[in-house]
């Protein structure tokens, strides 16, 4: 699971120029939302099957979190 220290696409956005969206993993909807993304990724043709094969993962991760709720 991907995390602040470890995810490498975070270190690489500009801290105030370049626009990001956090999905949590206790959020009801990120799974459905990464879902939709590697459904769009898929699509295009343009993403590697890793990275497409790391949201599914992801995705995985956020269905099974035990703290599940609405978001905040």
């Amino acid at each position: 699971m991907a995390t602040r220290e470890t995810d490498k696409t975070l270190s690489k956005v500009h801290p105030t120029k370049e626009p990001i969206f956090v999905l949590r993993g206790r959020d009801v909807f990120s799974p459905v939302i990464v879902e939709e993304w590697i459904r769009l990724a898929k699509a295009s043709g343009v993403c590697s099957p890793e990275k497409v094969d790391s949201a599914q993962l992801v995705a995985e991760q956020m269905r099974r979190y035990s703290n599940r709720r609405l978001p905040d």
